[in-house]
């Protein structure tokens, strides 16, 4: 495992969503049923948690998929998707029997008239759950959260799906599940536990044979069944009424369904699965975070299939985009870089900021992870996380785009970015700013600011001592 302290796991069931696209004209005169023609059209996408991996990494966290999938060709297909992501794929096991997969036949480019599944059910062996194991204990500093995607299919049986809810709790790893089953003992104990309406109610009559579960009644259910579950906090999404949510105090909050025409809730709930893991990692508020999921599923809902869903329009109030769609943004246009921790804001902060964007036509901040920062500055730091220091930035009108980075120093954003000026503070000397001699090489620009105010972070904070 790489060294890296926002790394997610991704354990449970992996599937292969495969469409095939033809027309229906006609019905057949031997069985008054449609005739479907294949057209040669066929398309396959990553379903299950493999999906939820895909739109993890996607917002830029190192991530692992854990599972299993058949020594077939649809095995070595999900394989290569995932790779072409860039995920790890170190403990995809070839031990099932078979690799899951859905196949559904798509008529006239949008309708969906049937689907058939190819499954069979096999537990993880043993050793590989100890491997699993093994891997979270000798990596517990690196691992920022798991996230337990259930589908009924072998990887989460209840016995293991316990050992990695409890191993995870005794090294302070926060978990989130994505439920199946209706089974109390199998998920109790996870921090956080996401299902949809259907099978909250199915938990909820396992409890006590509690057959009125039902939107209106969520409310008042809640905690009991929060409590029953021993979590911090319950999600259950409800299709196009939004969702619902309970949090560790008790509170709970309604989310409403953003306003857009359905064409396909495959995958909806893998989203919101993926995107609580992304805003754990983010280090977004419980409340926030549902949120920001919610709208995510809304707007994965827009398109066909499993689609990628895009981080920052997730989260287009914060302007965080990842290095890889920096070329998509530039569109031929002076980019001016600078970076920082941005701990607590300031007036120095500002107008460096100001001058810096003055320099281009788009400024780009590199930002400091809340572990980067943690290096930096010690272990009582930051006093803001990631979410709250990104969301200050973006209110200025100076910042185009943020982007999180993960160590000390900002060189390797650098090198991806190619930025056209470089600056820092009148604090520094020219030579001295990291990446000067990249910058350089190929004739770009670096500089400083010099500083108009006396002020900085370290005099706001002596200030009350």
């Amino acid at each position: 495992m790489k060294s890296n302290e926002n790394i997610i796991l991704v354990i449970g069931d992996v599937m292969l969503d495969r469409y095939i696209f033809g027309n229906i004209n006609r019905v057949s005169p031997e069985a008054s049923c449609p005739i479907f023609e294949k057209n040669g059209k066929v398309s396959s996408q990553l379903g299950a948690a493999s999906n939820v991996a895909v739109q993890i990494r996607n917002a830029g966290f190192y991530t692992y998929i854990v599972g299993q999938v058949g020594h077939d060709a649809e095995g070595y297909e999900i394989r290569e998707i995932l790779r072409s992501h860039k995920l790890d794929c170190s403990f995809l096991f070839n031990c099932a029997p078979k690799t899951t997969v859905k196949e559904r036949y798509i008529s006239n480019a949008n309708q969906q008239v049937f689907r058939i599944d190819y499954e069979e059910k096999k537990d993880l062996p043993i050793k590989h759950q100890k491997e699993i194991l093994n891997l979270i204990y000798s990596n517990a500093d690196s691992i920022t959260c798991i996230v337990l995607s259930d589908y009924d299919k072998g990887v989460l049986t209840t016995d293991f799906c316990q050992q990695l809810i409890q191993v995870s709790t005794d090294l302070g790893i926060p978990t989130v599940v994505d439920v199946k089953k209706s089974e109390i003992a199998k998920y109790s104990g996870a921090t956080f536990i996401k299902g949809n309406l259907k099978e909250f109610s199915e938990l909820a009559n396992n409890l006590k044979n509690d057959r009125s579960f039902s939107i209106s009644s969520a409310k008042d259910k809640l905690p009991e069944l929060k409590n029953s579950l021993r979590a911090q906090g319950i999600i259950i999404t409800c299709g196009s009424q939004g969702a619902i949510s309970i949090d560790a105090q008790n509170r709970t909050i309604t989310h409403k369904a953003n306003q857009r025409i359905i064409f396909d809730v495959t995958g909806a709930g893998d989203i919101v699965t993926a995107y609580i893991g992304i805003g754990i990692g983010k280090g977004i508020s419980f409340e926030e975070n549902v949120g920001f999921a919610n709208k995510a599923a809304g707007l994965s809902v827009s398109s066909l299939g499993n689609s990628l869903v895009n981080p920052s329009e997730v989260y287009q109030d914060e302007k965080i985009i990842l290095p890889e769609v920096v070329d998509m943004v530039r569109q031929g246009r002076r980019v001016v870089f600078t970076n920082g921790c941005f701990d607590v804001l300031h007036v120095g902060h500002i107008d460096l900021l100001n001058q810096a964007k003055e320099l281009g036509d788009i400024l780009i901040v590199g930002l400091n992870s809340d572990a980067s920062v943690k290096k930096l500055k010690g272990e009582t730091r930051p006093f803001n996380c990631f979410h709250y220091r990104a969301k200050m930035l973006s209110a200025l009108n100076s910042v185009n785009y943020i982007i999180e980075f993960n160590e000390e120093t900002p060189i390797e954003l650098i090198k991806r970015l190619r930025p056209e000026v470089l600056v820092k503070g009148g604090d520094y000397n020219i030579d001295e700013i990291v990446g000067y001699d990249i910058v350089s090489s190929y004739g770009g620009t670096v500089t400083t600011i010099p500083f108009k105010f006396n002020t900085s972070t370290s005099k706001i904070l002596s200030y009350g001592e």
